[in-house]
């Protein structure tokens, strides 16, 4: 058993561990009402630990729809699809941890935030421990990689497309010219055939190109683009 002394000590000593964390710590109990909070949870939820004490999540970080029931947070009809209420009430009932888990809060202060909840049970005291990280900035990276990767796939793409067609349609015009230029109708047949031929390759490369299942490159000139030919699928050739 431990002495008063030693209870205090060991208290303050687990409170400096989980104040140094760079996730944002809370202890929830059965009623999701929070005992407990780190230095980070503070930051987030811009109070004290003691005015952060006895509230609920939505309440205490300052989400836009914790007053939208006279009851209070957990009860607006938005909270059924609180993904931050579900996952709390799921570890409680269930006893299990949940990892990583993606959500959402609107803050009246901060604006719209993800945040990555990750929690765990406490069997012996019934409690949850409760770990968020605002992930808002990571996210819009993700999303700016994303598009940036999706527009260097556009440009290769585009420049194969010019490449594989730019050919026929050079042969096209070349023949076109001749024929109005010095118009002989034996000589005009041939070059409708030529015509007809480098039509048929213009519409075969369109094939190709709904056809694309990988994104294989080749150089072209200084850069790469798109090489149609290895991206399309065997099966489909």
């Amino acid at each position: 058993m431990y002495t008063l002394e030693e209870y205090r000590m060991k208290s303050a000593l687990i409170e400096q561990v989980i104040d140094n964390l760079n996730s944002a710590i809370i202890v929830l109990d059965t009623d999701t009402n929070i005992v407990l909070a780190n230095k980070v949870a503070e930051n987030l939820a811009n109070k004290s630990k003691l005015h952060l004490f006895g509230l609920q999540g939505g309440e205490a970080f300052n989400c836009i729809h914790a007053d939208d029931d006279p009851m209070g947070c957990g009860y607006g009809v938005t909270c059924r699809d609180c993904v931050l209420r579900n996952t709390f009430e799921k570890t409680i009932h269930t006893k299990e941890s949940q990892v990583n888990i993606e959500a959402s809060m609107t803050f009246f202060d901060k604006g719209h935030r993800i945040l990555s909840v990750t929690t765990s049970w406490l069997s012996n005291s019934e409690l949850t421990i409760v770990a968020l990280n605002d992930i808002t900035e990571m996210k819009q990276q993700e999303v700016l990689r994303l598009k940036h990767t999706k527009l260097q796939a556009a440009i290769k793409t585009g420049g194969a497309v010019c490449h594989e067609m730019n050919q026929p349609l050079s042969v096209i015009s070349g023949y076109i010219d001749l024929m109005i230029m010095d118009y002989n109708p034996d000589e005009a047949y041939k070059n409708m055939i030529i015509i007809k031929e480098q039509i048929i390759r213009l519409g075969g490369i369109t094939r190709k190109l709904m056809n694309i299942t990988s994104f294989k490159e080749m150089m072209y000139l200084s850069d790469t683009i798109l090489d149609i030919d290895k991206s399309v699928s065997t099966q489909n050739e």
